[in-house]
C-alpha cells in the first residue's frame, strides 16, 4: 500500500505522463552512445533548455579532461549541469 506522499506522487506522474513520455522521446534520440561518447553538449542542452523552462536555475558547465576520473578521460570535455547555487558554491572551493 502506499503512503499519502507516494499516492501524490504517482497521481502528478499520471498527470504529467504525456509530457514525460515526449521528453523522454526526445532525450533517448539524442545519439549518446558509448563509445565514441559523442553529443553529450547536445544532451545537456536539451536538458538545461527543459529544467529551465521548469524554472529550474541551472547551467551547464564544460568539466576539463584533467578534471575527469581516469575511466572518462578519453573524453574531450564533459558538460554537467548543475544549479547555478550549487556552481557558486563549488567555484568558491576552487580559491
Amino acid at each position: 500500500m502506499l503512503n499519502q506522499l507516494e499516492q501524490k506522487v504517482c497521481k502528478r506522474i499520471i498527470a504529467l505522463q504525456d509530457e514525460l513520455i515526449e521528453v523522454s522521446s526526445k532525450l533517448v534520440a539524442i545519439d549518446t552512445s558509448d563509445p565514441p561518447g559523442e553529443n553529450y553538449d547536445a544532451c545537456a542542452k536539451f536538458l538545461a533548455t527543459y529544467l529551465k523552462k521548469l524554472t529550474a536555475n541551472v547551467e551547464i558547465v564544460q568539466v576539463p579532461p584533467e578534471s575527469l576520473p581516469r575511466a572518462f578521460k578519453h573524453y574531450a570535455v564533459v558538460p554537467v549541469i548543475v544549479s547555478k547555487d550549487r556552481l557558486s558554491k563549488l567555484r568558491s572551493l576552487e580559491h
